[in-house]
């Protein structure tokens, strides 16, 4: 698979088109940064790692990030990875001119070819050279769905996801979590008594 963008004047007509190869089928998601310039993400499947960590990360992908010009033109690419399967889900721009990429991830269950994927939402802050500042995994025996995320006025972050209630006979239901700006939690609400 690959990563395909294309660029469209006020009319819908094509300025340029970029293709970007050997990517996964998961987790495409783009946004324009503060200094004009795009980053894209998916995933990416053993391309920058050695056959010892392909066998202890138990062959899952990682986040690719892509940074590229106006004129789509590619100026840097980064890999986020953690020890498991790791799927892109969004990217937002931040005031301090890098980005926030929000996505899933799991965790390893010791074997081979084998994770407990997509049951962790992790959200990532990124300057805009796409150096990690943080990386937080919102983690716990519950299956998180992240379904927004914005930067609030005080640089902190607002998510909106749902989640699982286990002692609750699994029932779904959404939530509201305020992280700080260096991605500490802040506070949590469950909205289940909201239609």
């Amino acid at each position: 698979y690959s990563m395909f963008w294309i660029k469209a004047d006020v009319n819908g007509n094509k300025t340029w088109s970029k293709l970007y190869n050997n990517c996964s089928s998961d987790g495409y998601a783009i946004t324009q940064l503060t200094d004009g310039n795009f980053v894209a993400a998916g995933e990416i499947s053993g391309e920058f790692i050695t056959d010892e960590e392909q066998l202890r990360l138990e062959a899952q992908g990682d986040g690719l990030v892509v940074k590229f010009d106006g004129n789509g033109n590619l100026i840097w690419t980064r890999t986020v990875k953690e020890d498991s399967r790791d799927t892109p889900a969004k990217l937002i721009p931040t005031k301090e001119g890098g980005f926030v990429m929000t996505g899933m991830t799991g965790k390893l269950v010791g074997q081979a070819d084998v994770a407990d994927v997509m049951h962790i939402m992790f959200l990532g802050n990124f300057n805009t050279n796409g150096e990690t500042n943080w990386l937080k995994e919102i983690d716990a025996d519950v299956q998180h769905e992240l379904k927004f995320a914005e930067q609030t006025k005080d640089g902190g972050y607002i998510l909106i996801g749902n989640i699982k209630l286990v002692k609750e006979n699994d029932q779904n239901v959404p939530a509201l979590v305020k992280l700080k700006k260096d991605g500490t939690y802040e506070w949590a609400t469950g909205l289940e008594s909201v239609p």
